[in-house]
């Protein structure tokens, strides 16, 4: 056994030690979740469920329509269930007598009585209480900032709850009490696999299923330079197990709504590329999903067949409009790092496959800052040292793209 293999193999016996403790388990992912976030997390719970454990299925986007087709993927909920109603009241300056309430059609009354003093309306304030879980594990998530509202809503209880983190991008934070975190694996469903195997957990078809999914998804159909000899191995030993190759191709690949072609005619049509064409990038505004009926995450497979339809395209971008910011993904050639140039904008990902969000921006500054200076990034590849874009220049220009500035 090698020293990566012997770290990964106590990671696993610390995380079933912890969840062995634990009986109120959440698991978790990222917001726009893929089939790797969302094949991980249900092949995890029914494994979880042969040890006894019932398990809560979180995540703050609602399931693309591609991975509805998954097991049990109607058990996922984009919110914590039932939370307590918390009201706070300042007694900073007030004395509290008693606390009392009354239930009269339909309308409860608190009522906080002061002994000295008197309240203002301003001092009382209503929030939530914690979700009552004692454990959270997050998959395929590098940042708690990725969970999306649900962590935006409730920080304290993410930094409350232990966590166990298993994840296999580059740019994880490492934020759990456990971490199993495998930088160069192909997928977060290899580790599932390998996690749940070490215990003597069977694999179901249905399991099986959900991890092969997460492995087609994020090696691109095994097309990703990350592709293994033991993604092609475990694939096969899948499909012995049951997985549903044919289904999994069928919806994720060959299942296209009249309302997503509509989409991809309009990205393509407004393709744009730089002057040597090393560059491709497309949007997708709001108008564009009204004007068609489809949904962002429909989009992706335009994005994904960029870089291998047009021979010069080293990086291909789709920028996504949303209300109150702009996301955009990445691809890259195998000679570049998307997971590298999504850090200049505050994002992160894989090699080949990246992302960012940038907040008070409109798709055409967007799409100008970036642009830009990923265009400064590749002329520095290309180009003599002292031509590179200096560490500065780069500071220069997220300065000015924090501060609102183009």
């Amino acid at each position: 056994m090698t020293e990566e293999q012997n770290l990964q193999t106590q990671s696993f016996d610390k995380a079933f030690n912890l969840i062995k403790m634990k009986e109120r388990i959440l698991l978790i992912v990222h917001s726009n979740p893929d089939g790797d976030a969302l094949g991980s997390m249900l092949a995890l719970q029914e494994g979880l469920g042969q040890l006894g454990k019932n398990c809560a299925l979180v995540c703050s986007s609602p399931v693309p329509q591609c991975y509805r087709f998954l097991p049990d993927v109607d058990l996922i909920k984009q919110d914590f269930g039932c939370l307590d109603l918390v009201i706070q009241v300042n007694c900073k300056q007030t004395v509290v007598d008693k606390v009392s309430y009354n239930l009269h059609d339909d309308i409860l009354s608190l009522v906080v009585t002061p002994a000295e003093g008197q309240f203002q309306l301003d001092d009382a304030k209503p929030t939530f209480g914690l979700p009552n879980y004692d454990l959270i594990i997050t998959l395929d998530t590098p940042s708690l900032k990725l969970l999306g509202e649900l962590y935006e809503r409730n920080p304290q209880f993410f930094h409350k709850i232990p966590i166990i983190n298993i994840d296999h991008h580059e740019s994880n934070q490492n934020y759990g009490v456990v971490n199993i975190v495998k930088k160069n694996a192909p997928s977060t469903g290899e580790l599932i696999y390998a996690m749940l195997n070490q215990v003597g957990i069977k694999i179901t078809a249905q399991m099986a299923t959900a991890i092969l999914t997460s492995i087609i998804t994020d090696t691109g159909s095994f097309q990703h330079a990350s592709t293994t000899s033991q993604s092609f191995s475990l694939a096969s030993e899948l499909i012995k197990q049951g997985a549903k190759l044919q289904m999994i191709i069928d919806n994720i690949y060959r299942t296209k709504s009249l309302s997503t072609l509509k989409l991809w005619g309009d990205v393509l049509s407004n393709l744009e590329h730089n002057h040597d064409q090393s560059i491709v990038w497309a949007t997708v505004s709001q108008e564009s999903l009204k004007e068609s009926g489809a949904k962002t995450e429909d989009a992706d497979a335009v994005l994904n067949d960029l870089l291998s339809a047009i021979p010069d395209t080293q990086i291909a971008i789709m920028f996504y409009e949303y209300p109150e910011y702009i996301r955009g993904s990445i691809r890259t050639s195998y000679d570049l790092n998307a997971s590298r140039l999504a850090a200049l904008f505050g994002g992160g990902g894989h090699e080949p496959a990246a992302g960012f969000k940038l907040e008070g921006k409109t798709l055409a500054e967007a799409k100008e800052v970036v642009i830009d200076l990923l265009e400064k990034e590749l002329q520095a590849r290309d180009s003599q040292p002292g031509e590179a874009l200096s560490p500065e220049e780069i500071i220069n220009k997220l300065g000015s793209l924090m501060n609102g500035q183009s």
